[in-house]
C-alpha cells in the first residue's frame, strides 16, 4: 500500500497510517478495484455486461434466497448500491453489497486510486461512514 506525502483523514477510527485493521481495509479496496478491472475485461471477451456485482463478506448469514430479479425489476437499479439496514456504524453496512452495474463502475473502478482524493466529504469515521460518503460522492445511490 502506497501512502500520500500528507494524507487527508480517512477511517479516523483505526487510521490506515497508524493500524493494521486501516491498512487492512485499505488492501481490500485495493483487491476490490482490481477485481473490479477483472470483471470489465470478462465483460469484453464474452461480449457481454452483468447486471449486478455482488460483495459479500464469508461471516455474513443468508436466512434465505436472494431474488436478484426482485431489484432488476426496480426502476434506475444500474445506478444503486443495496445493503442491510442493520448495524450501519454511521454508514453503510458493508458485510453485503449488490451493486447495479453503473453503480459498480462509478465505485469499484476507483474504489482503492481515489481513496485518498482531497475531499473533505470523505474524512469519515470508519469503513460504514467511507462507503456511505465514496457512493454518494460518485453520484450514486444508497438503498
Amino acid at each position: 500500500i502506497q501512502f500520500p506525502r500528507n494524507p487527508p483523514l480517512r477511517l479516523k477510527q483505526y487510521s490506515p497510517i497508524e493500524t493494521d485493521i486501516g491498512r487492512s481495509v485499505v488492501r481490500k479496496f485495493m483487491t476490490l478495484e482490481f477485481l473490479m478491472t477483472h470483471v470489465r475485461s470478462r465483460e469484453r471477451a464474452m461480449g457481454v455486461q452483468y447486471d449486478f456485482v455482488l460483495l459479500t463478506r464469508d461471516d455474513d448469514h443468508w436466512m434465505g434466497p436472494f431474488d436478484l430479479l426482485s431489484f432488476k425489476a426496480e426502476n434506475g437499479h444500474e445506478n444503486n448500491v443495496y445493503s442491510r439496514n442493520c448495524k450501519t456504524e454511521g454508514g453503510i453496512n458493508d458485510k453485503t453489497l449488490l451493486f447495479g452495474r453503473l453503480a459498480a463502475e462509478r465505485v469499484l473502478e476507483r474504489l482503492y486510486s481515489d481513496f485518498w482524493m482531497r475531499d473533505k466529504r470523505l474524512e469519515a469515521w470508519n469503513a460504514e461512514a467511507f462507503w456511505k460518503a465514496f457512493i454518494h460522492v460518485k453520484g450514486v445511490r444508497s438503498k
